[in-house]
């Protein structure tokens, strides 16, 4: 700790600043959560496919319209939480547009 805290780092190349950019950081993301045939059989023969569609439905209808709202307000969305009100708007300023 006392070393990195007196010293500078070596600057990073090129590729190694690559690895580091949101676009390189999303492919991982996808990459890694990217369900194959085999283990989607996988999931359905343990029986995990039915419980999968159900969190989808949940979550789906937990995180939609104005319940979406509230909910993201307690879990601390701040601005992001009022959803439905920014659509609202949205589609209002659109019609005012024409």
């Amino acid at each position: 700790m006392r070393y990195a805290l007196t010293h500078e780092p070596e600057p990073l190349n090129s590729d190694i600043q690559n690895l580091f950019t949101w676009e390189k950081a999303t492919e991982r993301l996808l990459e890694s959560s990217a369900l194959t045939k085999k283990s989607a059989r996988l999931r359905e023969i343990v029986g995990k496919a039915k419980r999968d569609e159900t969190i989808t439905k949940m979550h789906y209808i937990l995180s939609n319209g104005s319940k979406g709202d509230i909910l993201r307000k307690i879990l601390g969305a701040g601005p992001a939480s009022d959803q439905v009100q920014f659509m609202k708007e949205k589609s209002r300023n659109q019609s005012c547009i024409f």
